[in-house]
């Protein structure tokens, strides 16, 4: 066997495979992946229609947002007027008590002792 019939036969060989694998190639595109793709394409059309009746479905909820929004920012802001004016009314309260019970202790010195009142109550 010479070189030239070595080479020959290689460049065969590679003529041979790369006309077997570009077959096989073509078998799986054009007999198993194109109804796999057709399929898919006819399940886009499905999708797509119904992602088409959720944007109508959802249209009057989303045109709802914005007042929504508005209306929980406004609670919100009554929400933090409530928790001031409680703020407001414990600090007022402490120091209305606390000088109440200040009063009372010294009304209670100025009373006169239960054993001594004319009258057992």
């Amino acid at each position: 066997m010479d070189l030239k019939k070595f080479a020959d036969f290689w460049r065969g060989m590679f003529y041979l495979i790369s006309t077997v694998t570009m077959g096989i190639l073509l078998y799986l595109l054009v007999i198993v992946w194109q109804p796999l793709w057709a399929g898919g394409f006819e399940d886009f059309g499905d999708i797509s229609e119904a992602i088409g009746h959720l944007d109508a479905t959802t249209k009057p909820a989303v045109e709802m947002v914005p007042s929504m929004l508005d209306q929980m920012m406004l609670m919100n802001q009554n929400m933090q007027l409530m928790n001031q004016n409680i703020d407001q009314m414990r600090v007022i309260m402490s120091y209305q008590m606390g000088a109440m019970n200040y009063q009372i202790d010294r009304m209670n010195n100025k009373f006169t002792p239960s054993g001594m009142m004319p009258f057992n109550w």
